[in-house]
């Protein structure tokens, strides 16, 4: 028996392999897209093409949670610009919503309402 010298895989490492062997499956899935037999088979590899991509994206972050980040070439850019009051909606902004109350609503109180809503 010879002593080999062998490096130890990290799971880090086995995790980013199996992304890359899955993208050829999902790669490989829209290949068939173009067979005339595709039609045959259509929706079982459309969902095998689909559960393809929820393991590559489940194993992502799975990375993420060990505390890889997600290339820079890959992320979105994603703008935050703060929301201006006037911009919600009525029904979305509680000051609004109080001022579009009639005045019986404005009397009822959620505990009044809880008690109509049993005697229904």
């Amino acid at each position: 028996m010879e002593n080999e010298t062998r490096e130890e895989v990290t799971p880090l490492e086995i995790i980013k392999d199996i992304r890359v062997q899955v993208d050829a499956v999902i790669k490989t899935t829209a290949v068939l897209r173009e067979d005339e037999n595709f039609v045959l088979a259509s929706r079982e590899i459309s969902l095998a093409r689909t559960k393809a991509q929820e393991v590559k994206h489940w194993l992502g972050e799975a990375l993420g949670k060990m505390g890889q980040k997600l290339p820079v070439e890959f992320r979105d850019e994603v703008v935050l610009e703060p929301i201006q009051e006037e911009d919600l909606e009525n029904d979305e902004n509680p000051k609004m919503r109080d001022e579009n109350k009639t005045e019986d609503e404005k009397l009822l109180n959620s505990e009044d309402l809880e008690d109509i809503n049993k005697e229904m």
